[in-house]
């Protein structure tokens, strides 16, 4: 199956492109607004694909207990698939690094949380993750 095989290269291509250690830490808060930690909060509206990414991401929650309950590895890879594919269709309509602040720190923090979540669920999964190819 290339599919874990394809994630892992994403992922350290991705880790490779943005020092993770300076990415901003944010919070995702209730109608799709972001706040950077640290700062006044500011009112902009998620993208599209955006708030799709930060739909996935909330799904991990529900995700990781229904499979440890019901015994399925499978819905936890195709969790992570989808979460992938979400990432990439954000990566390719969204700039990141020549976005302007704050939304720049916003859509790198999202890259970050996709990048836990990401190795985390492939952690649980028994799939190492390289850090640089």
């Amino acid at each position: 199956m290339s599919s874990p095989l394809i994630v892992q290269l994403d992922m350290a291509e991705f880790c490779e492109a943005a020092d993770l250690s300076d990415v901003y830490v944010i919070e995702i808060v209730e109608h799709g607004i972001l706040e950077p930690q640290g700062t006044q909060p500011r009112e902009w509206r998620f993208t599209d694909y955006e708030l799709t990414l930060a739909k996935r991401l909330a799904q991990f929650g529900e995700t990781v207990p229904q499979v440890l309950n019901d015994f399925r590895p499978n819905l936890l890879a195709n969790y992570l698939f989808e979460l992938a594919n979400a990432f990439h269709a954000f990566y390719e309509a969204c700039p990141v690094l020549k976005a302007d602040e704050p939304v720049r720190a916003t859509r790198l923090a999202l890259c970050e949380l996709t990048a836990r979540v990401l190795c985390r669920g492939l952690d649980l999964l028994g799939i190492q993750v390289p850090e640089k190819m």
